[in-house]
């Protein structure tokens, strides 16, 4: 139940963001001087892998209290569509199928359909999206598509960009102006996916195997190192208050930013912890920088150093702000507008 509460408010705040729909047009200054069409196709299965890693968690914490009932659990390699979770004492199978469906439920009565399916094989929880769930997760992905498009576009200064969807899994843009077509290419329709994560090993190997809950990522400055880290990120960019442009002691532009204060204090108990490893900072799986903790970093505040110019950095830090993507955006029509068009609402 918490879980798809939580989702559920997350969909919410979503959609009290106001966008400027299907009735919303450009002036004719703007509309004289063309703009640009892009059809865009929303990669919903990464929201959905997103969901269950997720709810990985929240099931490892619900169980942590529970081992002399289900003994150690283990997350197991699987599909991207199944979550499958391994417990050590086979007696608790059951106990643990009834913390699992609490945990996802919509309602106390049996008569509302859950937001998971889950079954058990052997010693083996086995736990996908239901249709009610999958529904559910593909709408917030969508509506915090649309609203992070229309701030992201306007804070590359796109002037009321049209933002609409289409079809279950598509979004239209559409821009006009002067320079409207430069910047929709400038922006390249990344997700901005900021986290922090563990470092197991540095490697040169691209062929080096990542384990269970592991990931191996490339390296921003060195098309040669490879990073293997832990899957699970300590923090991740929606958990930043404040991001801006700032310089290094080198004066090279850098990324300042600030955690919110339940991710600053997770953060300063995690290099608290952790002194002497180096953790990555990742952008939309590449890894900007992995420093070592040399001490706690309380407070939450640090800046980013990677292989930026001014102008990039500028551009990453309006995306950040507008906030990331959840799933990757896929380019399937790009065409330019003439100076007349007919209203959107009349075709």
């Amino acid at each position: 139940m918490a879980f798809l509460f939580r989702m559920l408010m997350a969909a919410t705040i979503t959609i009290l963001a106001v966008l400027p729909g299907k009735f919303a047009h450009a002036d004719d200054a703007d509309a004289a001087s063309g703009g640009v069409y892009f059809l865009l196709e929303v990669a919903l299965e990464d929201a959905r892998a997103a969901c269950l890693d997720r709810l990985w968690s929240e099931i490892r914490d619900a169980l942590a209290p529970d081992r002399e009932i289900v003994g150690f659990i283990k997350r197991l390699e699987s599909p991207a569509t199944e979550l499958h979770i391994r417990i050590t004492e086979e007696a608790g199978i059951s106990h643990a199928m009834s913390v699992v469906r609490d945990l996802a439920s919509t309602g106390p009565s049996d008569t509302v359909p859950s937001f998971i399916n889950v079954k058990a094989e052997n010693q083996t929880l086995i736990i996908r999206l239901s249709p009610t769930g999958q529904g559910v997760t593909d709408e917030i992905t969508m509506e915090q598509t649309l609203t992070t498009l229309d701030r992201r576009l306007r804070e590359l200064g796109i002037f009321a960009p049209t933002v609409m969807r289409q079809d279950d899994d598509r979004i239209v843009v559409i821009a006009f102006g002067e320079g409207g077509h430069e910047a929709l290419l400038q922006a390249h329709w990344t997700q901005a996916q900021l986290s922090f994560h563990t470092v197991i090993a540095i490697t040169a190997e691209l062929e080096t195997v990542a384990g269970t809950g592991q990931t191996l990522l490339p390296a921003q400055n060195d098309p040669e190192l490879f990073y293997l880290v832990e899957r699970r990120p300590v923090v991740r960019g929606e958990d930043l208050a404040d991001v801006r442009l700032t310089f290094d002691r080198n004066d090279r532009p850098a990324i300042a930013f600030q955690f919110a204060p339940p991710a600053a204090s997770r953060f300063a108990d995690y290099t608290q912890a952790n002194i002497g490893t180096a953790f990555a900072i990742v952008l939309d799986g590449v890894v900007l920088s992995a420093p070592v903790i040399r001490t706690q970093i309380s407070g939450g505040q640090g800046i980013i150093v990677g292989n930026f110019t001014e102008e990039e950095v500028v551009d990453l830090v309006a995306m950040l702000q507008a906030g990331f993507l959840p799933a990757r955006l896929a380019v399937i029509e790009e065409r330019v507008i003439g100076p007349v068009i007919d209203r959107l609402d009349e075709q």
